[in-house]
């Protein structure tokens, strides 16, 4: 057992340095990325019902994946005067902030005065209202929620990152769907690393049940057995 003990502790300072390297090659690369994920997919349903579907906490059941993560990180939350939510962090307290914009207020002045500081609408919108995502020709009709997750512990940033739901309309009279991850910043690596790793399959996953959810039982309710099929779709992980 000593010579077992005295092999741990000489290798320790190699582990110690094997996991620090791989933390500083993970924040390289992952650490500040930009554009880190991009799904999309086609429906035919109705623009008017997706925009309330991402507008709603319809969407946020398929978002927070398991019932009861939706009340600790939402529900389980509050709301400042500002209109950010504070609610549980990893590790501390996490901001979320989310801003909708769509192409019937385009035009609407966004120059309104901010508190320095804050993440208002002119920093998470174009200039003239539109989202950074959607190219500037974009002819038919869009909708786009803006949201940031701000990780806080001690007054510090432990990681920040926003992603983008919407749809434009395309000239063949269908959608286009997308959920783009906007940019992700860690400061904290390992832990701001796992949050990256876990958002990514999670974005992934969140993106293809939401395809499944659209495509097949959303917008249905023709009768209470659609009702149904359609709620559990969207709130029981298991069903999909």
């Amino acid at each position: 057992l000593r010579k077992t003990d005295s092999k741990i502790s000489n290798r320790l300072p190699i582990y110690i340095g094997s996991l620090a390297l791989a933390c500083g090659l993970g924040q390289l690369y992952y650490g500040d990325e930009k554009d880190f994920y991009d799904y999309r997919f086609i429906c035919d349903k109705d623009p008017d019902d997706l925009a309330d579907f991402y507008g709603s906490e319809n969407f946020m059941d398929i978002y927070c994946v398991l019932p009861f993560m939706g009340t600790l990180m939402m529900r389980g939350g509050y709301f400042d005067e500002d209109g950010v939510v504070h609610t549980t962090g990893l590790p501390g307290e996490m901001l979320v902030s989310m801003v909708f914009s769509d192409s019937e207020e385009e035009d609407d002045e966004t120059d309104e005065d901010e508190p320095e500081g804050s993440v208002g609408r002119n920093d998470m919108v174009g200039s003239n209202g539109r989202p950074p995502i959607l190219p500037s020709n974009t002819t038919g009709r869009w909708f786009n929620k803006r949201e940031r997750f701000h990780d806080v512990f001690l007054g510090y940033t432990m990681w920040d990152m926003v992603t983008n739901f919407g749809f434009e309309t395309l000239p063949d009279g269908r959608t286009m769907v997308y959920h783009h991850g906007e940019y992700f910043r860690g400061n904290i690596p390992p832990v701001s690393l796992l949050v990256r790793l876990v958002f990514g399959v999670h974005a992934r996953w969140v993106a293809w049940a939401t395809e499944h959810h659209i495509n097949h039982y959303a917008f249905q309710n023709d009768t209470d057995f659609d009702e149904q099929l359609e709620h559990e779709s969207r709130g029981t992980s298991i069903f999909l």
